[in-house]
């Protein structure tokens, strides 16, 4: 609200510390995260960034399990979640009461046991054995009790979920008594099945006791560059060279050994400026990861960090440029730059940057910037400010990284 930022303005001046908050600002109609920081003259410089789209990204995060939710309950094939360990059902839908013609007061907190389901109570255990050693099993047969149809055999689809701190397992029946076109049905409830884990915003992968992949999503595939074929059955740790000191490491080592969810934020090994935000569920020996990448948050924040100190001090280049591409303001930091590019202030800058601020102001989102300065590489978060008409650019020196990464090519190559 206006009354807290003002407070905490406040704060900051009479403190001479800085502050740092995020609100929705009624004004722009969006989130901003706000960063203010006492001057020496007692003012203050407020610096306001945009969050708007991270701010709708873990709003979209959160609401994974009700979109999951929904195709569950709207699917046509009779699906079922239950505890893995006692059997107990904790949700179905609509086609799954219908085919065993009980209702969702007589299903939801009762054993399949208690409901006397199995012609033979040891094919779930059977089920179960299977479902704990590869994460998901696919056309497992078995004899289930209807009230109204009697016996009849069903062909299951079976996945490992953690939607819960419970072990759930879900289950989607084909009903094959009839033998119709049994393969036809049995390959619709696997893309179901895929379909329903793909709902999931970001990716989503299983390890075994082994830290071997059981499952994963189209995203997963995607990030580790893999096919599921390919990753099923290998090391993660193997597939991606991490060694046993990095921070990915030591938290899944920490979330199977506490047995608790874990939550963090980490770069990948295995994708250059990849950030990702994970989410650890452990499940008995398994360990299930869901992950949403959050690379251009963490590349503004570092950014801005850089730039958290005044303009003045800051010995990297930052630029201020008009939608028309004059240059409106540049910081001492600035100097031998602007002598290798000709240019001052109230003068136009060259087509490259006038470029990128143009494209900037268009699309209202950030964007990189590489200039090559002698034999220095700048890299320039372009940051637009459309209702002023204008962009600022804050540069970093990237020479080190770049030279890393040629040399990491190289010894790829070799």
């Amino acid at each position: 609200s206006g009354t807290e930022s003002g407070r905490i303005l406040r704060e900051a001046a009479a403190q001479r510390a800085p502050r740092f908050y995020e609100t929705e600002s009624a004004i722009r109609n969006a989130w901003v995260d706000v960063h203010i920081f006492p001057k020496a003259d007692g003012g203050v410089t407020i610096l306001y960034r945009d969050i708007s789209e991270r701010k709708a990204q873990e709003q979209a995060l959160r609401s994974s399990e009700d979109r999951f939710r929904a195709a569950f309950r709207e699917s046509p094939y009779p699906s079922v979640l239950s505890r893995v360990k006692d059997g107990v059902f904790t949700d179905a839908n609509d086609a799954y009461l219908e085919f065993l013609g009980v209702s969702r007061a007589e299903l939801i907190g009762h054993s399949s046991f208690e409901l006397d389901l199995f012609s033979d109570a040891n094919e779930r255990s059977e089920l179960v054995e299977k479902l704990q050693v590869t994460g998901t099993v696919h056309g497992f047969e078995m004899q289930i009790r209807t009230r109204t149809r009697g016996e009849r055999l069903v062909r299951l689809s079976v996945t490992m979920l953690s939607a819960s701190d419970e072990g759930l397992m879900l289950s989607i029946l084909n009903d094959i008594t009839e033998l119709k076109q049994p393969e036809k049905a049995l390959q619709a409830a696997k893309e179901h099945l895929e379909s329903t884990l793909n709902s999931i915003i970001g990716g989503y992968y299983a390890l075994d006791a082994q830290w071997r992949f059981v499952a994963a999503n189209n995203e997963a595939e995607r990030h580790f560059g893999r096919p599921l074929e390919f990753l099923l059955g290998r090391n993660i740790w193997e597939l991606t060279n991490t060694p046993t000191g990095s921070l990915l490491y030591q938290k899944f080592v920490e979330a199977k050994r506490s047995g608790c969810p874990l939550h963090f934020e980490a770069r990948s090994n295995v994708r250059e400026d990849y950030w990702a935000e994970l989410h650890l569920y452990p499940r008995g020996e398994q360990l299930e990861v869901f992950f949403a990448d959050i690379s251009q948050r963490k590349q503004a924040e570092e950014a801005h960090q850089e730039a958290a100190l005044f303009p003045e001090e800051n010995p990297a280049p930052i630029l201020r440029i008009s939608r028309e591409g004059i240059l409106l303001y540049a910081n001492p930091g600035s100097r031998e730059l602007l002598e290798t590019l000709g240019c001052r202030v109230m003068e136009r800058v060259p087509t490259l940057f006038a470029r990128a601020v143009t494209e900037g102001l268009e699309s209202g989102k950030y964007s990189m910037l590489d200039f090559t300065l002698h034999e220095s590489v700048l890299s320039f978060l372009v940051v637009p400010v459309p209702d002023r008409r204008y962009a600022n650019l804050y540069g970093r020196d990237v020479t080190a990284r770049r030279q890393a990464q040629e040399e990491i090519l190289k010894l790829n190559e070799d």
